[in-house]
């Protein structure tokens, strides 16, 4: 990440040009970016005292020595004001999202860039794990840069050129030499130039493709655009709560970079493809990445990633009657629900609500209709849980409505402890599974990854479950 830095200078909003105020802003790559004004934008002291609501605003503009700085969606997080004897004073604080350098923007539409540069945490690891050669030549010992093989991708969805390229750089004190590879992903837009907004989504996208690809969290460490003329601009941005990073051998990856370089082409357009239908599952699955989730909370988690990817991607398959046969149905069985108790009572307030809203999805499928589904249709249940696929599901629905009522029905198994581990290892490679063979690899290869990234964990829960079912 770009290290901390805080810089003093004056600031100004665009409409308003003539009203300078002093300020230091600070930079913390892990924590926040701010601004302590030594002052307020408010329009006099009598507004700042009596204003009840905090300050936001899309553009900051700012300066020092000569270095121009636009603050993206600033929001003030404090303010305060008093008096030191004849003195008052009056200030407060923003926390921001980005820092441009190099260049005033007076609005956000106004913000837009010809293509950006891309570095995540992790890329480098995972596109070139061993990019330097060391070689004997006639007696003298050679360190060699090897290029790994850039990549071109068309992404027919956002009509743009994603690239994925690398280069070396080196330093010397005259008695050690350091060198390094930084890679990076291209954003290229074919047709025109896009706001910053359409950036972040489609960074965004990026970064849980390659959470994907590693099977680790993934974070953007720096990103660079570029305008129209060519202009080099800095963006500088935080990123809170932070996992704490871990390096990784290539050989732990889900899919290494050189393995998945036949399918990357079709599997970044299909990412893409289905990145709206798939929010959700995308938000829940990527979620359990980048939070430490107690087990109970994991298990709801993947569950909810199972059935919403079922809703999404088979919504014409989620429901037992037709919106036809089963509206008629549902507007009778709507009326029929009595407005009090035979005795003349009450009904208490919000019951006959609830069972309106329990009878408008009535017609979804239930979870282990769902799951059953995907078990037919894909296929993995059957392959990793030796054909309990029954027993497997009826396990999964039983601990699902125990988690959400904390009721145990008679006859229902509940996962817990060791066992309920064993699940979410299970459950995770078969999110897994339907994911990336959703995105174009074929079954048994993308059974092959898995198994191989969950490698003994994979096996050991499998097994474990295995004697719980029988």
């Amino acid at each position: 990440m770009t290290d901390d830095f805080e810089i003093m200078g004056s600031w100004w909003l665009p409409e308003n040009e003539n009203k300078k105020i002093p300020g230091l802003l600070k930079f913390a790559a892990e924590k926040e970016i701010e601004l302590e004004l030594m002052s307020s934008f408010d329009e006099s002291q009598e507004q700042f005292f009596k204003r009840k609501q905090p300050l936001y605003f899309d553009i900051i503009l700012g300066e020092s020595r000569g270095r121009k700085l636009t603050l993206l969606r600033s929001q003030e997080k404090h303010k305060e004001g008093g008096s030191v004897g004849d003195s008052t004073f009056w200030r407060s604080s923003f926390h921001c999202d980005y820092i441009i350098e190099g260049i005033h923007f007076l609005s956000l539409d106004g913000i837009k860039f010809a293509r950006m540069s891309v570095n995540f945490t992790y890329l480098e690891d995972w596109i070139s794990p061993n990019p330097f050669v060391h070689e004997d030549m006639d007696g003298m010992d050679v360190i060699r840069y090897v290029n790994p093989p850039s990549h071109d991708i068309k992404i027919e969805r956002i009509n743009s050129v994603i690239s994925i390229v690398s280069s070396e750089s080196y330093s010397s004190d005259f008695k050690t030499v350091s060198m390094s590879v930084h890679s990076a992903f291209i954003i290229k837009p074919i047709a025109e130039s896009k706001v910053i907004g359409w950036y972040e989504d489609v960074i965004g996208c990026l970064g849980n493709f390659l959470t994907l690809a590693i099977g680790k969290p993934t974070y953007p460490r720096s990103v660079t655009a570029y305008l129209s003329n060519r202009h080099e601009i800095e963006i500088f941005f935080s990123i809170s709560n932070m996992l704490h990073m871990k390096d990784i051998h290539f050989s732990q990856m889900m899919i290494p970079y050189k393995d998945l370089t036949s399918y990357l082409d079709k599997f970044m357009n299909n990412w893409f493809n289905y990145s709206d239908t798939l929010e959700p599952v995308y938000e829940l699955f990527f979620g359990t990445y980048y939070a430490q989730l107690y087990p109970r909370f994991y298990f709801l988690s993947l569950i909810q990633t199972i059935e919403a990817f079922h809703r999404r991607i088979y919504g014409d398959k989620g429901e037992y009657l037709s919106k036809d046969d089963y509206e008629p149905l549902r507007n009778d069985l709507t009326r029929s629900i009595p407005t009090e108790f035979p005795d003349d009572r009450d009904y208490p307030t919000g019951f006959r609500d609830a069972l309106k809203s329990k009878i408008k999805f009535g017609n979804e499928y239930s979870l282990r209709t769902r799951l059953n589904q995907l078990s037919n249709i894909w296929g993995p249940l059957d392959s990793l849980l030796y054909e309990n696929t029954v027993e497997f599901n009826h396990g999964i629905v039983c601990t699902r409505n125990y988690l959400t009522h904390y009721e145990k029905a008679p006859g229902c198994p509940i996962f817990e402890g060791r066992a309920l581990n064993s699940i979410n290892i299970i459950l995770n490679s078969l999110c897994l599974i339907v994911l990336i063979t959703h995105m174009g690899i074929p079954k048994l290869d993308a059974f092959r990854i898995v198994r191989r990234h969950n490698g003994r964990s994979l096996t050991n829960a499998i097994n474990e479950i295995f004697q719980e079912l029988i």
